[in-house]
Parts: C-alpha cells; sequence; structure tokens
C-alpha cells in the first residue's frame, strides 16, 4: 500500500488543475469515514451528469520555473517531493475505486524531469489501469508541455479526455511566466496534434491575470482560438491568487468576479451563440469585462424586448433570466397553449427579476430595469 502522505500530498498538489469540471471535494455521503475522501472531486461530465475522480498529480517535483506554482523549481517552499511509480498509481486508483469512492482519473504531472519520461511513467500506470485491471471508465490524461508525438497519441488512445494547460495568451506573456515554455511549440502545436488525432475531447486552461497589463480583449481572443481553431471541448479560467514563497507572492490576487464575467462570456460565446464581436461591445475603455453579467449589458445595449408567445428559440436564449433549459421548455409549452401571465413564465424557470424588462407579454411590459447587476 502506498503512503497516505504521499498520496495526499501529490492530490494537494493537482488541486489548482482546473481542466476538469471538478468543482468541489466529495462530501455528500457522511458516512464515509476516509484518509482518501479529500482526494475525491465531483466532477460534471459533458451529458450533465456528475461521477466522481481521483484527481492528482504523478509527481510534485517539478524543473520548471513558473513564477505562480508552489511546484515550481523556483519556490522556496521546502515541501516533501514525491512521485508515484506506475503501479503505486495503479493500485490507488484501484483501492479507491473498490472503496467506492471513485469512478473516474484525473492525472496530471509536475515536470519531474525529462517531458517524454515523465508522460511514459504516467501513459504506464494509465495502462495498467486499462487493461491489467480492466477500467473502462472516465479517464482524464494531462499532456506535459513538449511532449512527444507517439506519447500523445498513445494518450488519447487511453483517455477519454486529454488537455495541455497554455496558461496565457501569447508567447510573450507566457514569457512573464515562466523561461522555459515556449508557447507555439511546446504547448499550441501538441494541441493541433490532439485535434487531428481525434481520439478523444481537449480542454485547456488559463492563469487570469498573473502576467502585467494583461486584458481581458487578450482572453476573449484566445478564447475564439481555442475553440474555432484547436476545437478544445472547454476552456477553464483560474484567477491568479499569490501563493507564498513564489517569485509572485507580493503580486495582489485578481478580483474573482473577474473570473466569473470570463466564464459568463464563455457560455455566451459556446452555447448561447453570442458571436466574439459582441462581446468585444461590452467590454470597457481598457479591454475589461463589466461588473455586470454581459449578457445583461448587452439586452439593456439592444433594446431587447421579445414576446414570449411568437419570438423563437434564438431570441429566447438572449434574454437575461432565461438559460437553454427554460427556452426549450418555453417553447414546447406554447406548442400546446399560448402563456398568458408571469406566474405561467415563473412556472417555466423563468427569473422573473431579470427577465421582466426584456419582455413584452399581451401587451404589458415593465417600464423600466428594477435590478440588473
Amino acid at each position: 500500500m502506498v503512503e497516505i502522505q504521499k498520496v495526499k500530498a501529490l492530490a494537494e498538489a493537482g488541486k489548482y488543475d482546473l481542466s476538469c469540471s471538478c468543482n468541489e471535494e466529495r462530501k455528500d455521503i457522511p458516512k464515509i469515514k476516509s484518509d482518501y475522501l479529500s482526494m475525491v472531486y465531483k466532477a460534471s461530465m459533458p451529458d450533465n451528469k456528475f461521477i466522481y475522480l481521483f484527481k492528482t498529480l504523478y509527481s510534485n517535483a517539478c524543473v520548471f520555473d513558473c513564477k505562480y506554482c508552489s511546484n515550481s523549481s523556483v519556490c522556496k517552499n521546502k515541501l516533501n517531493k514525491f512521485s508515484y511509480t506506475p503501479q503505486e498509481l495503479a493500485n490507488t486508483f484501484d483501492l479507491m475505486k473498490r472503496k467506492g469512492l471513485v469512478s473516474g482519473l484525473f492525472l496530471s504531472s509536475a515536470m519531474s524531469g525529462e517531458a517524454d519520461k515523465v508522460m511514459e511513467s504516467m501513459i504506464e500506470a494509465t495502462e495498467i489501469i486499462r487493461f491489467k485491471q480492466k477500467f473502462n471508465g472516465y479517464i482524464h490524461l494531462k499532456v506535459l508541455p513538449g511532449t512527444n508525438y507517439d506519447l500523445v497519441k498513445r494518450a488519447t488512445e487511453l483517455a477519454q479526455r486529454v488537455s495541455i494547460n497554455i496558461e496565457a495568451t501569447s508567447n510573450s506573456r507566457l514569457n512573464e511566466l515562466s523561461s522555459q515554455k515556449e508557447f507555439q511549440t511546446d504547448l499550441i502545436k501538441r494541441q493541433k496534434w490532439i485535434q487531428k488525432l481525434n481520439d478523444s475531447s481537449q480542454t485547456t486552461q488559463l492563469v487570469v491575470g498573473a502576467c502585467a497589463g494583461e486584458t481581458d480583449k487578450e482572453i476573449l481572443n484566445t478564447m475564439d482560438y481555442e475553440y474555432k481553431e484547436i476545437g478544445i471541448e472547454k476552456m477553464y479560467y483560474s484567477a491568479f491568487k499569490p501563493l507564498k514563497n513564489t517569485p509572485l507572492e507580493e503580486k495582489k490576487a485578481v478580483n474573482p468576479l473577474r473570473q466569473v464575467r470570463l466564464y459568463n462570456s464563455d457560455y455566451l460565446y459556446r452555447l448561447y451563440n453570442f458571436k466574439k464581436k459582441e462581446l468585444f461591445e461590452v467590454l470597457d475603455e481598457n479591454g475589461f469585462l463589466p461588473r455586470t453579467e454581459p449578457k445583461t449589458v448587452l439586452a439593456v445595449k439592444n433594446n431587447l424586448c421579445i414576446e414570449p408567445n411568437t419570438c423563437d428559440y434564438s431570441e429566447l436564449i438572449r434574454v437575461p433570466g432565461i438559460g437553454l433549459k427554460t427556452a426549450s421548455k418555453i417553447s414546447e409549452f406554447r406548442k400546446k397553449e399560448k402563456i398568458h401571465s408571469r406566474k405561467q413564465l415563473q412556472e417555466l424557470g423563468v427569473i422573473l427579476k431579470r427577465a421582466d424588462s426584456f419582455i413584452e407579454l399581451n401587451g404589458w411590459k415593465q417600464g423600466k430595469i428594477k435590478e440588473w447587476s
């Protein structure tokens, strides 16, 4: 059995990687008392279902000099450095699976040596899990910067999802964070390999605000490129927080609201068919998103007003307070009968507090905006 100290340390070191929809540690089964419970994360899947993942690094020893990271070679922390062997990682996952704690794996790693050597070990661990332990469930496998093509190909064959974190919006921005990564060669090139292999979906992550002067406009441009040209499934945004003993420990933390607004904009672009140029319309003169939710800002800016009985689905989803599911419910409901009241809208899922000002129902329209912040 692997020492619990190692398991905990590597799981703790992996918590900053957001390139899976892990939103919280597992707390839903209070009856389970396990030393491993804090390493288990509830994760949303593309089908809107949830599974529980063992989320960990393979190693927390790193030769890279990323200025924001507590695992980096320039961090002054005297943390214990650990690495799994392939068999240890596989056995730890198998134990947690047999305990009923997890049904999937998210495996990343610090760069504890040459990229290919570390990636080879991660793949070997995954192959043990797949072929010797006969696990057919969900695996998300991180690709390390600079990994060779054959290893990237093997990773896509083993995992339902792979990802490589671009961290910044350009090579010049990345150079502010690390002197050892090349944006186009080490990161984008590997993303394009994954895209062409087409065996699994891919995601990526940006650290927001770690670079001096970086704007939301830059990030939205990168978002647009990643979705259009790389074909990623989803982009994750991590608001910078200074960590002790790192070169950026004195840098101010980014307001979490900035991260929220980037996700708001991402959803509008990815799920609601808003165009990049529309999102640019809400940016301030310095290239930053507003404090107010962008969908509402655009609705006000465009004097949006719809009649829920006659407008089409694409118009419905542009109304603040009406999401994708609610728009579908409204579309189905009005096939059978006309909507007569605000109460009916509320019962269908409309958040009237946000939507009232943009709806005209049977000739009735609220005269002014109540609240749109």
